[in-house]
């Protein structure tokens, strides 16, 4: 285990960067919470002060995020505005949904979180398709490239070349 800083009675595991100026305090989507310091920053008891109330705001927040899925029978997922259960299956084909559930094949429960973004990428490609020729028309644009990917911080963005990158997290979006 790397270097580690406790603040409040908890650890908290610390990554430092010889590119890194200021201090910073990150939560990933598990939860997981670092303290980002520069490569030769000195821990005090004034850093250690600093950092507390913005750690008790990461884990207040975190804790009201949702909790990681599981993947099993009845689980709710989204997808295009409402949520529907989870069927574990003997179906070889990975992740489909009939229209009133998804059905992932049991052997693949390792993998389902990329079997749902994948599913999730490709269901939102189609409702794009179905949807962007008339929104082009309307706002007067032709983009160069549609894309859609897993990004974690941003719905969307455009590029100076005219490529339009959507987040896959639309999918779970209802259409209006």
């Amino acid at each position: 285990m790397g270097e580690t800083i406790i603040i409040s009675g908890q650890s908290y595991a610390v990554r430092r960067s010889a590119r890194r100026k200021n201090k910073a305090v990150k939560a990933d989507l598990g939860g997981n919470i670092t303290v980002d310091l520069p490569a030769g920053y000195k821990v005090t008891a004034a850093t250690e002060k600093l950092l507390a109330p913005l750690l008790e705001e990461i884990i207040k927040r975190t804790a009201a995020l949702p909790q990681a899925k599981n993947y099993t029978d009845g689980e709710l997922f989204l997808f295009a505005g409402k949520e529907y259960p989870l069927r574990l299956t003997d179906c070889s084909e990975g992740l489909n949904f009939d229209g009133s559930c998804f059905l992932l094949d049991r052997g693949r429960r390792a993998e389902a979180r990329k079997l749902f973004e994948r599913w999730y990428a490709r269901a939102l490609e189609k409702r794009l398709t179905a949807m962007l020729p008339r929104l082009c028309k309307t706002l007067d644009v032709s983009p160069a490239r549609i894309s859609v990917k897993t990004v974690s911080t941003v719905w969307g963005s455009c590029s100076a070349k005219r490529n339009i990158t959507f987040c896959t997290r639309l999918a779970l979006l209802p259409d209006r």
